[in-house]
């Protein structure tokens, strides 16, 4: 069974109430037991001190006025002594004197003959030391009180001369029924403490109660209405909110779960943007892969080509191309749109949708010079001016063994060929502005002679600026040192493997900067 929250709360308030009224009690009981005995220890003490003050004061009396007569016989003048004390205190009950060796002279209970004297129980040492204990005489607590009876000291003498014994008993029941009387008012004291505590308890532990309920109302509700919204905003109800109108903690906690509510609410509206952008990035990357040829070697007339293509962001912005022309002729094309992400993937597209239409329309006229300045131009309006484009274009004639090339502020391109003495390295340079500018009248257009075996590398500069943990560049020196070690029979896909390879040990894991193009061609 579930227990609800101001049930909960309910409980441990008169819970915490009849704990507190309890021990409340529990002290008030405890104080009237606290006086009742400092009571009755007072009164003891006074009872016994009254007695001990009788008792000394008459053993001075005696041993002034009567000390002939316990060195004597004259034992009718001691027994009306001890008779007068006796009806002078009720609450005496006999009183005895005897001499200094103990042999009682008068008793007040029984007539002393003096033929048959008794004797007091202890040393004529013994009775010289005061003495107070209780015994049973009859039934009754008698407390005892013994006395020595001196003689002040003479000249020359130390101490005082004893000359007698001093005993009277004391009838406790009095002070037994006093503190009987005690009892009984202590113990209705009692009773009417815990009746008045009962009371008072009873009407605070309600008072609790009629609290601790409205407590639980006002804590309860506002804590079921955000459970109430929380279920509306599971089931799908996003607009659902709580009003709490309340200045305390539940009042802050309504506002924080309105604000944790509208958050949530925010951040689903952003997750499915977020969702359907990266759909779309999706899709435009594998438009965009699909722009440059696949991994693996590619063929055109006298050429095998192998590339690598690896964008920095979801879409990047660089892409190469490779196409057969009629006659014996293949034309490459590799391209950096400034910056990655989608507008630079969808300039990338336009420029592939350019140099198709070109390579339609020109076939085995296709010009390299030409095709950049037309490049330029369509860039340039589809940019709007802020984005651009370097690239390089190569046109392979494999009838004459010759090789035309235009820049466009990209990268050189690099041949390298082996000879009996070495590799012989040349940079594919040639004066262009960036594609998008607008001056289509700064293009050259280079020829160079190429020979079977040759091999042609291209790259964009995400290549040789990409960096390590440690923030150096790759550097355009340690491709060529990672083209020198290749085999110089080496496929064009084992040479893109091996300088890929050198340049992810080069990063370690860190993340590309900018999109990274590598294009390897070998004359066939």
């Amino acid at each position: 069974m579930r227990i609800t929250l101001g049930v909960k709360l309910t409980l441990t308030s008169t819970l915490l109430v009849a704990i507190v009224v309890t021990f409340l009690g529990y002290l008030h009981a405890a104080n009237i037991r606290e006086q009742h005995d400092a009571w009755s220890a007072e009164r003891s003490a006074t009872f016994r001190e009254s007695a001990v003050r009788l008792a000394e004061n008459s053993a001075n009396v005696l041993a002034i006025s009567l000390s002939e007569h316990l060195q004597g016989t004259e034992l009718e003048q001691l027994d009306f002594v001890v008779h007068q004390l006796v009806a002078r205190d009720a609450r005496v009950v006999f009183v005895r004197l005897a001499d200094q060796r103990g042999k009682v002279l008068a008793d007040s209970v029984r007539k002393v003959s003096a033929g048959s004297l008794e004797t007091l129980p202890g040393t004529p040492a013994e009775l010289a030391t005061p003495l107070e204990e209780e015994t049973i005489v009859d039934g009754r607590r008698i407390l005892a009180v013994r006395r020595p009876i001196t003689l002040a000291a003479a000249p020359g003498q130390p101490t005082p001369t004893p000359i007698g014994v001093i005993l009277f008993g004391y009838d406790l029941t009095p002070l037994d029924e006093q503190i009987a009387r005690l009892d009984a008012q202590q113990a209705e004291a009692t009773r009417k403490s815990l009746g008045f505590s009962l009371k008072v308890g009873g009407l605070a532990l309600l008072a609790g109660v009629l609290l601790s309920l409205l407590q639980a109302l006002r804590y309860s509700r506002p804590i079921r209405r955000l459970a109430q919204t929380t279920a509306r905003i599971a089931q799908g109800d996003l607009s659902a909110r709580v009003t709490i109108r309340q200045n305390d903690e539940v009042g802050t906690l309504g506002d924080q779960f309105n604000h944790m509510a509208d958050r949530v609410q925010q951040l689903l509206v952003e997750t499915v943007a977020k969702a359907e952008l990266e759909h779309e990035l999706a899709l435009a990357r594998e438009i965009q892969m699909v722009l440059v040829p696949g991994p693996g070697t590619h063929t055109a007339p006298g050429l095998e080509v192998a590339g690598h293509y690896e964008p920095a962001a979801a879409c990047g912005g660089d892409f190469w191309d490779l196409s057969a022309l009629p006659r014996g002729r293949a034309a490459i094309l590799i391209g950096d749109v400034t910056g990655h992400g989608v507008p630079a993937s969808i300039l990338t597209a336009t420029a592939k949708g350019c140099i198709d239409t070109l390579r339609h329309v020109h076939g085995e006229n296709m010009q390299v010079a030409e095709t950049m300045r037309i490049l330029d131009r369509v860039i340039h309006e589809a940019g709007h001016g802020t984005f651009f484009m370097t690239a390089s274009a190569i046109v392979l004639d494999a009838t004459q063994n010759a090789l035309f090339y235009a820049s466009a502020a990209h990268p050189p391109g690099l041949l390298l060929r082996w000879t009996e003495s070495g590799i012989k390295l040349s940079r594919l340079s040639a004066r262009g502005n960036r594609l998008g500018d607008g001056e289509s009248s700064g293009f050259e257009a280079r020829r160079i002679r190429v020979v079977k075996d040759d091999l042609l590398v291209w790259y964009t500069d995400g290549l040789t600026d990409a960096i390590d943990a440690e923030g150096r560049t790759y550097t355009a020196r340690r491709l060529l040192t990672t083209l020198s070690q290749i085999d110089q029979h080496a496929h064009p896909e084992q040479i893109v493997a091996h300088v890929v390879a050198d340049l992810n040990a080069f990063r370690g894991g860190t993340p590309l900067e900018d999109d990274v193009t590598l294009v390897v061609g070998r004359i066939t």
